[in-house]
């Protein structure tokens, strides 16, 4: 079942909602009330260079053709946070796509030729309330690369949700917002590369702002960025207090995610598969 198919069958129950890795710090969010959010997504290949730099190491669960959703939420304008291709594709197929993203993904959106009025622009202490679901920007430190890079923590339904986006290792920073401890679920850069924290800085951003779960990610996609989910594991396992569940999530896998209660179910594709094969029986 290719994972377009699962999130358009995906109904959360109330009080949940379900999230979608799709590779590198891509996810979606599907909301009670169907919404769908892509956050962060790298889906083409726009990133590869002619000698062979930045190319993908990993197939892509979801095709640019085949993504739909509601909103399209970038933490910065990188590439593999803000895919050109995509935004550019959806936008056209997509009339009724808003887009969401830190001051630096504005000339990117008007690149694109998408209009102003389709897009929302966040800088870092500001929110907005879209589709009934909260995005609220907070501090992220991703250095002269991006020196307006955000972090997003999105309530969906009461489920919050905090992507870091790319930040230094900095826990007391973070750990001072006060939207952003004890939220259901954070996701953090685990690579090294480029000003993130590596997976012991990682683990020290978790344990500062204990979540409910934490998800790694920004590992796998590419040579260049590094990042080894074993070692974020081991380092989590460490420093996290108890109650606080680390996880490494597979390309198209799904997590349910309970109000108050984090990551309470996950499924693989393969397993999804599997359900799909016995179900047909």
């Amino acid at each position: 079942m290719r994972l377009a198919e699962r999130i358009a069958q995906s109904v959360p129950d109330p009080g949940t909602a379900e999230l979608f890795y799709l590779g590198q710090a891509g996810f979606m969010i599907k909301g009670t009330s169907g919404v769908v959010i892509g956050l962060d997504l790298y889906l083409s290949d726009a990133l590869e260079s002619a000698d062979g730099a930045y190319k993908r190491l990993i197939p892509t669960p979801l095709t640019v053709a085949e993504f739909t959703a509601d909103i399209l939420a970038s933490t910065h304008a990188h590439g593999d946070h803000l895919d050109v291709e995509l935004a550019a594709d959806a936008a056209r197929r997509l009339p009724g796509l808003h887009l969401v993203g830190a001051p630096d993904c504005r000339p990117v959106y008007r690149k694109c030729n998408i209009p102003d009025e389709r897009t929302s622009i966040l800088a870092c202490g500001k929110k907005i309330r879209m589709d009934g679901v909260d995005f609220r920007a907070v501090y992220a430190d991703h250095g002269e690369l991006a020196p307006e890079a955000v972090g997003l923590i999105i309530d969906c339904g009461g489920v919050r949700i905090y992507h870091t986006g790319d930040t230094s290792c900095c826990p007391e920073r973070l750990a001072a917002l006060p939207e952003a401890s004890g939220v259901d679920v954070l996701i953090v850069p685990i690579n090294p590369a480029y000003g993130n924290p590596g997976e012991k800085g990682a683990a020290e951003i978790a344990a500062a702002l204990r979540p409910r779960s934490v998800l790694a990610a920004h590992f796998g996609m590419f040579v260049e960025h590094g990042g080894v989910p074993g070692a974020f594991l081991n380092e989590a396992a460490g420093r996290l207090p108890a109650g606080v569940q680390a996880l490494v999530p597979a390309p198209g896998e799904k997590f349910t995610i309970a109000a108050g209660r984090g990551v309470i179910a996950s499924e693989t594709a393969a397993a999804a598969e599997r359900r799909k094969r016995y179900e047909a029986i």
